[in-house]
């Protein structure tokens, strides 16, 4: 996405970075999920479409999607699937040292 020249005038910088931002973070999401899918990283996500926008600003909407997110942590760190993990990691963590 090129960003024009207008904006950001004074930081030719920014406006360069920015405009390649969205590709670095599809090869970003895209790194994460071969790194999951490898069993490298266990990834915790949402469980349901997000329902506040990238600048909410309703303190409740905000309190309710921290809530979710605390719970959803919790779930997946009490799962098998995260002990399973752990305990790879610490046999690597093992051997490293």
């Amino acid at each position: 996405m090129r960003i024009p020249s207008f904006i950001y005038k004074k930081y030719p910088k920014l406006r360069e970075i920015l405009s390649h931002r969205n590709a670095i973070y599809n090869r970003q999401l895209e790194m994460v999920e071969r790194m999951e899918e490898e069993g490298r990283i266990l990834v915790i996500r949402p469980m349901k479409p997000m329902a506040a926008g990238r600048i909410e600003k309703d303190v409740k909407k905000l309190a309710a999607l921290y809530d979710e997110g605390y719970a959803c942590a919790k779930a997946v760190m009490e799962s098998e699937e995260a002990a399973s993990f752990m305990k790879s990691v610490s046999i690597l963590s093992d051997k490293v040292l």
